[in-house]
């Protein structure tokens, strides 16, 4: 009797500890899938801006989606109009947000951070150009951070940066300790 208890003990024990780990593990699924989510749009609309030879810009109209608009042109000139070509609203709770915790990093590796969810500096309007760059609303080329994250989970944090002249991206994620690929 005594080893049957032993082994229910036991067995509860490897139960608990796989339930714990399997949280943790989908928290950071959750997070790993919102950041290659945001990195897809950003890469199909720089794709597009090449392709078919338009601006387009990006939008972040709240704190969880992420829109993109075709600037329209007359002959050479833009005229100001914009057509909504594609919108990515996040899933499982995680919203563009700053990392609020303490012990997290406002900066990648990049090091194109330090400020708020969608760092940008002073820029106003965000565009993938016809070239692949992505610039400012005056064309200068813009390095950004986009941080994303779910409340009160740290192990969810994740960003992404951007290299405006090549519009590069690149995906980190918050390891508890620093930021890594």
């Amino acid at each position: 009797m005594i080893e049957v208890l032993m082994v229910l003990a036991l067995m509860g024990i490897i139960m608990a500890m796989s339930l714990l780990m399997t949280r943790t593990t989908l928290n950071a699924a959750k997070g790993d899938g919102a950041m290659q989510s945001v990195m897809a749009i950003l890469r199909a609309a720089r794709e597009r801006a090449i392709a078919d030879r338009r601006n387009l810009e990006v939008r972040f109209p709240n704190n969880n989606s992420i829109t993109i608009y075709r600037r329209e042109v007359n002959g050479t000139t833009e005229t100001g109009a914009t057509t909504l070509l594609d919108t990515l609203v996040l899933e499982n709770g995680v919203r563009f947000t700053a990392p609020s915790s303490t012990s997290i990093s406002l900066d990648t590796p990049d090091g194109f951070g330090n400020g708020g969810a969608t760092v940008f500096g002073s820029a106003v309007t965000y565009i993938f150009t016809s070239e692949g760059t992505f610039v400012d609303q005056s064309g200068e080329p813009l390095n950004g951070t986009i941080f994303l994250g779910r409340a009160n989970d740290p192990l969810a944090a994740r960003a992404v940066t951007i290299f405006g002249p090549t519009a590069l991206l690149h995906g980190y994620r918050w390891n508890g300790r620093a930021w890594q690929n």
